[in-house]
């Protein structure tokens, strides 16, 4: 699935696999070797080489970046007026992390404008399905989260993220949110994206990437 919420990108989400991306001649696709850390980096080389890395930043036409997922929550970043683009993994260690703002922050630093800077949240589990233990809850309500938590066993990825990425700028019209629940999502009668909730020990991801047009 491919979409374009604003001139200057294109993201594409796929429930496949890498293969499934298709990319123009002349572009690679970068991906880091996700480890649920908040680490983010600035690709030079389309082939080199991320490890324990959650999210990367392009700012070449020529290097798509993304992330792989199967119930986390992916989160794709651009700065229209640095032109670059960014592909982070947010699972609950890395919201909690605020690995997000990290890579906002990276932008900032390279001259991009929070307020300016566009997000676009993938497919992920939704508040209602993501029930997680009350110590879990407690420990992000310790480190200052408050929206994105429905219940005292349930954490909203998207939502957390999203509400972290305003209290550093970001402007709430910038943010779109694709309302796919990875877990229950269905379309025909059948499910669409990979969740781990669903069927653990999957091996399919979903596939979310994003490249400056």
């Amino acid at each position: 699935m491919i979409y374009r919420p604003w001139p200057g990108v294109e993201i594409c989400i796929s429930p496949m696999n890498d293969s499934a991306i298709e990319l123009p001649e002349g572009v690679a696709l970068a991906m880091p070797c996700q480890a649920h850390t908040t680490r983010v980096a600035v690709v030079a080389d389309a082939g080199e080489s991320f490890p324990d890395t959650d999210g990367l930043i392009s700012f070449s036409e020529k290097t798509a970046v993304g992330v792989r997922t199967a119930d986390c929550q992916p989160v794709l970043m651009y700065a229209p007026d640095i032109r670059a683009v960014a592909a982070v993994h947010a699972g609950h260690r890395g919201t909690l992390g605020r690995i997000s703002v990290r890579a906002l922050e990276l932008l900032c630093e390279r001259g991009a404008r929070a307020g300016d800077v566009r997000v676009f949240l993938g497919p992920s589990i939704c508040g209602s399905c993501y029930e997680v233990s009350a110590e879990l809850v407690a420990t992000f309500r310790a480190a200052g989260f408050s929206a994105g938590i429905p219940s005292e066993r349930r954490l909203d990825l998207a939502v957390l993220n999203a509400e972290s990425l305003k209290e550093h700028g970001v402007r709430e019209a910038n943010i779109v949110r694709l309302k796919h629940c990875t877990l229950h999502y269905e379309t025909d009668g059948h499910t669409v994206y990979p969740s781990w909730r669903r069927q653990k020990g999957i091996e399919d991801r979903l596939i979310s990437t994003i490249r400056l047009v």
